[in-house]
């Protein structure tokens, strides 16, 4: 949400704020938007590339957005949602960088916003994501096939999402726990924190931005990234929705000194979002350790093949053995045999896991001398 730009509450009436102490005042949902949302002049929506155009027409609204070409293509495609004041133009540079790393990207002008027409509304807009997840899963192969990704205000939509749809992956950085908390510390942050003064969240706000709720809704492997010295939304959030998911693979990602805004143009960001892969494919997961391999990406061919193996697969032997080769490539001598043993435990004739062995042996005999 870069800004909640004053949480409206200029709105409110908030002038004479000392003669107003030990009043309550109510904050909608759509307090979180701009008092003027940023557009753009449709002639700078192009192609261009490694960058499509996309567009969702409906309700007498169109929205525009771009697709980025991943590098990888047998990773999912990641459903982008931006802050309360983004605007394609600006996120490309972010969106390009996720795109080099794997996954292609999807990301859409909200309604009001940027290249789309229509008026800004954060209830209509939940809706509208449901749609674009719908076209983007069309486009992707399934909705098991396209990862939710948030930022700030767009953790909101992204958490909506994966509680009405099955999604692959949900990476929420910066991600709002609940209005009631949320409110009064984005109030304090900004200076509106004012004795006597107390913002209560409509019942549109509190459903919107129920996150922790939404969370749990859904199994789907989750990442949740926050700056530890964000003042907007402070981290406590962050560990609450990871807290409230019940997802049996779910990882908390902190970054210390970064803050609100510095958070999703982290690199350690854009990393963890390709640990967010579907870990229910296995040959999803073997290609992309295949990938890695060949790209000398060691870590991450183990962390992929390590996948594999914890999927029980049929192929026991073969999974161990391509993990056994991922740690020889590594270097990492003691679990490539420990790897490639359980190979032959498997599989005792297996052939290119005796080879392995072997090699293994040789390398360890001659770090020894």
């Amino acid at each position: 949400m870069r800004t909640l730009v004053t949480i409206s509450l200029f709105v409110l009436g908030l002038t004479g704020v000392a003669g107003a102490q030990g009043r309550a005042y109510p904050v909608s949902a759509n307090a979180i938007l701009p008092s003027t949302v940023p557009t753009a002049p449709l002639s700078a929506w192009t192609e261009a590339p490694g960058r499509a155009l996309l567009a969702v027409d409906g309700d007498g609204v169109s929205l525009r957005g771009w697709s980025f070409a991943g590098s990888t293509p047998a990773a999912p495609t990641i459903l982008y949602f931006g802050g309360n004041v983004a605007r394609l133009l600006d996120e490309e540079p972010s969106l390009r960088a996720i795109a080099r790393r794997g996954p292609g990207v999807v990301a859409f002008d909200y309604r009001g916003y940027g290249f789309s027409t229509g008026q800004a509304d954060v209830m209509t807009m939940r809706r509208d994501a449901l749609r674009l997840f719908d076209a983007t899963a069309a486009r992707a192969g399934g909705p098991g096939h396209v990862v939710v990704f948030g930022f700030s205000m767009g953790t909101v939509f992204a958490a909506y999402v994966a509680a009405q749809r099955k999604v692959a992956g949900i990476a929420l950085v910066a991600a709002i726990a609940d209005a009631v908390e949320e409110i009064p510390s984005y109030a304090k942050a900004s200076g509106f924190d004012f004795p006597g003064i107390t913002l209560v969240p409509t019942p549109d706000a509190v459903e919107a931005f129920g996150e922790a709720a939404l969370v749990a809704q859904s199994k789907a492997p989750l990442l949740v990234v926050h700056g530890e010295a964000d003042r907007i939304v402070p981290v406590a959030q962050g560990r609450e929705v990871l807290a409230a998911s019940t997802a049996n693979v779910k990882r908390l990602v902190l970054l210390p000194g970064v803050d609100h805004n510095g958070a999703l143009a982290a690199a350690a960001t854009l990393d963890a979002i390709n640990e967010i892969y579907p870990v229910n494919d296995g040959e999803l997961h073997r290609r992309l350790g295949g990938l890695w391999l060949k790209l000398e990406n060691y870590p991450g061919a183990v962390r992929e093949y390590a996948a594999v193996v914890a999927l029980l697969p049929l192929d026991k032997a073969g999974a161990l053995y391509d993990l056994a080769q991922a740690y020889f490539a590594a270097h990492q001598l003691d679990q490539a045999e420990a790897t490639v043993l359980g190979a032959l435990e498997a599989a005792p004739g297996y052939r290119p896991a005796q080879q392995l062995l072997l090699k293994i042996e040789d390398a360890a005999s001659k770090g020894r001398h």
